[in-house]
């Protein structure tokens, strides 16, 4: 478990870039970097994959498995082991503030997804998001678009 830390995209890409090698070796398992005391950044195996999609990093035993990252609500999970067990911030009509990114196997623009990750950061820890990742009051802010140039690849 980390440690929260106010990260720049050169640390947090670094902590990204280490959890990815992590998981590639490991072939299991979900990595937190807390961002405050809600979201982290959360880096781990997701289902759901086509196990013939070269884009992503399948796991060797369950290829339709691959790693993804996302902001997520950290403390909606107590064993966060399970990338797709913590929950993303969402509204109350069940709408989701999604910045899941899968990672690509020949990436290295590890910074340019960590500012991305940083920047909706800096729109989510406006909100008043509780330990679930319920966001109370605004409509959804959920941008779907990545202007920070990092891949098009959304799941």
């Amino acid at each position: 478990m980390s440690a929260i830390k106010t990260y720049t995209p050169e640390t947090l890409a670094e902590e990204i870039k280490s959890a990815v090698d992590w998981l590639v070796e490991e072939d299991c398992g979900c990595v937190t970097l807390k961002l405050n005391g809600t979201l982290a950044v959360c880096v781990g195996w997701s289902d759901g994959f086509d196990p013939d999609d070269d884009t992503v990093i399948h796991s060797k035993t369950e290829p339709t498995y691959a790693i993804c990252a996302a902001i997520k609500a950290w403390g909606s999970d107590d064993l966060r082991t399970d990338f797709d067990l913590i929950d993303v911030p969402y509204y109350e009509d069940g709408s989701v503030y999604d910045t899941e990114q899968s990672i690509r196997p020949d990436d290295e623009n590890y910074v340019g997804l960590a500012t991305y990750f940083l920047n909706e950061f800096d729109v989510l820890k406006e909100e008043d998001i509780d330990e679930s990742g319920f966001i109370t009051g605004n409509s959804p802010n959920n941008r779907n678009e990545n202007p920070w140039g990092y891949g098009e690849h959304f799941e």
